[in-house]
């Protein structure tokens, strides 16, 4: 019993690097070490199974504190971890529509524009070549097709130039939040913005032009 106590300050003193903690804990061990040795030997039980029961009341007092010392140190990890970690992901497009929607709405709404209409304009390209191959016909030489293609590729275009503008204007903001006396970041901000209505009204005008019966 006795090694078993001094086996169990020293773990404790290792785990914890307190004495007083080690001391008391210890010394609840032989307070209780000690009522079960005496209850072991009013059953005559033997010196073997009693060592075993000095040993388990060990084991379990330095599980129970190494589980509590790390249940702790979890808790307060998390509560030292920054806002910004404890907050789900975005992803990119997230990010920057967040942006785009606070910084360029009006940019952010022609983006969508062109993305549904490329979603039509897939949908018609799709329909009229299955009808074209159901009759047989040469949907490479079909001159609907290629012009709904064209159509199509120009819409492609302006989408993705539209939102290239968006992502360079968000790095540039991130990059003026991080540096805010690195006025050339908030500069870089607006022409990109500036490029992206720019941009923006001109495909919303060749969009509109395209709508219109010829």
């Amino acid at each position: 019993m006795w090694t078993a106590g001094i086996v169990v300050f020293l773990t404790i003193w290792l785990a914890t690097q307190n004495v007083i903690v080690s001391c008391g804990l210890s010394i609840g061990y032989y307070a209780v070490a000690a009522a079960s040795g005496f209850f072991l030997r009013k059953v005559s039980c033997s010196p073997w199974l009693c060592f075993a029961v000095h040993v388990a009341i060990a084991s379990c007092l330095i599980a129970v504190l190494v589980y509590s010392r790390k249940f702790k140190e979890g808790e307060s990890s998390a509560q030292d971890m920054p806002d910004q970690q404890m907050e789900p992901a975005q992803s990119k497009d997230d990010k920057v529509r967040d942006f785009a929607l606070k910084e360029a709405p009006s940019v952010w709404n022609a983006y969508q524009v062109l993305v549904d209409a490329i979603e039509v304009q897939n949908k018609k390209i799709a329909e009229l070549r299955k009808t074209l191959e159901m009759f047989d016909s040469n949907v490479g030489d079909d001159a609907d097709v290629r012009n709904l293609s064209r159509v199509h590729d120009e819409m492609v275009a302006s989408r993705d130039a539209i939102k290239a503008k968006l992502e360079e204007a968000y790095l540039q903001a991130r990059k003026f939040a991080a540096s805010p006396d690195r006025k050339e970041f908030d500069e870089l901000r607006k022409k990109a913005v500036e490029d992206g209505v720019k941009e923006a009204q001109s495909a919303l005008r060749r969009y509109k032009a395209m709508k219109v019966p010829k």
